[in-house]
Order: structure tokens, then sequence, then C-alpha cells
């Protein structure tokens, strides 16, 4: 809840950082994991079409 959220002490610079590289590293990890297996299926149907 907003009330919640409005308790918390702001973060320092330094912690702030380092919760955005963590973020970003894991969102950068789930997508090109996503997107590799996206490609990798997209493969095996372009295998497909070409020897039915």
């Amino acid at each position: 809840p907003l009330d919640v959220i409005e308790q918390l002490k702001p973060l320092s610079e330094a912690v702030h950082g380092e919760v955005e590289r963590i973020m970003y590293d894991l969102l950068t990890f789930h997508l090109e994991r996503r997107l590799k297996s996206a490609a990798f299926l997209d493969r095996l149907r372009r295998e497909q079409r070409r020897h039915p």
C-alpha cells in the first residue's frame, strides 16, 4: 500500500546505483534468454517447413 511506501527512507546514492545495476542485469538476462529461446523456435519452424 501507498502508506507503507511513504514510510520508507530514501536510498543512498550507492545503494540506489547498486539496485539499479542488479535490476538491469536481471532484466537483460531474462530478455536475452527469452530471445534466444524464440530464435531457436523460429529456426525449428523454418527447418520444418523446408523438410516436411
